[in-house]
């Protein structure tokens, strides 16, 4: 079980971050840790028919956020 962060919704569909408070010194190299998950929240919305646009992480201790377009599932 899981629970998304946030979910933004723009004209064109939805992002899925998640808040993470780790000391990471390369977000993007970290946030491979986190795919799995991420994608697993986007795959649950998306098959409920909400087009999925990407996933992210908005590491709180940087102020930095890693995005990930995914592959259009429409």
């Amino acid at each position: 079980s899981g629970l998304a962060d946030l979910m933004v919704e723009t004209p064109e569909g939805l992002w899925v971050i998640d808040h993470k408070s780790d000391y990471v010194d390369e977000p993007g190299q970290a946030f491979g840790a986190y795919r799995t998950q991420l994608a697993s929240y986007a795959a649950a919305l998306a098959k409920e028919g909400n087009p999925v646009l990407g996933i992210a992480i908005n590491w709180i201790r940087r102020g930095e956020v890693v995005l990930q377009r995914l592959e259009s599932r429409r």
